[in-house]
């Protein structure tokens, strides 16, 4: 059976380039979604998320880029990609998320797959399972202050022939 070290470590170890102008780059972008997924499906798997509770795409764009690989949960988005702009090799991205509709989420952090490769996986499950909590946390915030701005909090005082009837509302 893989692991996600040697996942990591087969992510770690494309050569860099971020586009499919040759057949060396159609083969790694090839490589990158193929693992990537594998990757990512596990890493969910380690996370304790239950099938269909999260989606793993990939999205490979055009030519002139890597694309990317995703893993989107009700609280936690992971993305796989390689840039042109950072430093070399396959990038991950990761942080909190409301839902899977909520493709802006919380606050990016950054790994690589190299790091994952050595010695840094544990350390970045710990991390994804802190954004989800803090996801969670979030979203059960969020939930009680709608359910409080939609709930009618009224105390009225009413006369009824003569007597003084108060009425409280709180649902």
């Amino acid at each position: 059976m893989t692991t996600l070290v040697q996942l990591a470590k087969q992510l770690a170890a494309l050569k860099q380039g971020n586009n499919a102008y040759s057949d060396e780059g159609a083969v790694r972008k090839a490589t990158l979604h193929r693992t990537g997924r594998r990757f990512l499906r596990l890493l969910a798997q380690e996370l304790g998320l239950a099938a269909g509770t999260f989606t793993a795409r990939s999205n490979e764009g055009g030519i002139a880029v890597s694309g990317e690989v995703s893993l989107h949960a009700d609280h936690l988005y992971v993305q796989l990609s390689e840039s042109c702009v950072q430093a070399p090799g396959v990038e991950v991205m990761f942080r909190s998320c409301a839902g899977r509709q909520d493709y802006c989420g919380g606050v990016n952090h950054w790994s690589s797959a190299a790091r994952l490769a050595t010695g840094g996986l544990e350390a970045f499950k710990a991390q994804c399972l802190d954004l989800m909590a803090d996801g969670v946390a979030k979203a059960r915030d969020a939930a009680i202050k709608k359910l409080q701005a939609a709930t009618p909090v009224t105390t009225s005082l009413s006369t009824r022939q003569g007597e003084v009837v108060e009425d409280d509302l709180v649902w």
